[in-house]
């Protein structure tokens, strides 16, 4: 099976990580404060106890885990961060969507959840 030409580049940068290749390992840093941008804003609104990092660079994780979590934890509310993890994945793809499942079931089952039902 052929891969794409994308799908070729992220697979070289992430050997490139790998082998400490200086410029991908910056790459792969900067791309993980990026996402720490983000997911630090939605710490403070959603105060969540597990953040999960998937996909093909969570084989990266010292390299991206550290700049996620330097940015979280610099700009995400103390409270917010006092109990939270942050870890990568590299297991099933879908596990986003599975872990969306079980928190919606777990709100809808609530004691909240179910006044609303009710």
């Amino acid at each position: 099976m052929r891969r794409s030409f994308q799908d070729q580049m992220k697979w070289d940068a992430i050997r490139l990580a790998q082998q400490g290749e200086p410029r991908a390992l910056r790459a792969v840093r900067e791309a993980g404060e990026r996402i720490g941008e983000v997911l630090a804003a939605m710490v403070c609104f959603h105060n969540p106890e597990l953040i999960v990092i998937g996909g093909a660079f969570a084989i990266l994780q010292d390299d991206l885990l550290a700049g996620i979590r330097s940015v979280v934890y610099e700009r995400a509310l103390a409270q917010a961060t006092r109990r939270i993890r942050i870890e990568t994945t590299t297991r099933n793809a879908d596990l986003g969507m599975l872990g969306a499942g079980c928190l919606a079931v777990e709100r809808a089952l609530s004691p909240a959840g179910l006044v609303t039902w009710l």
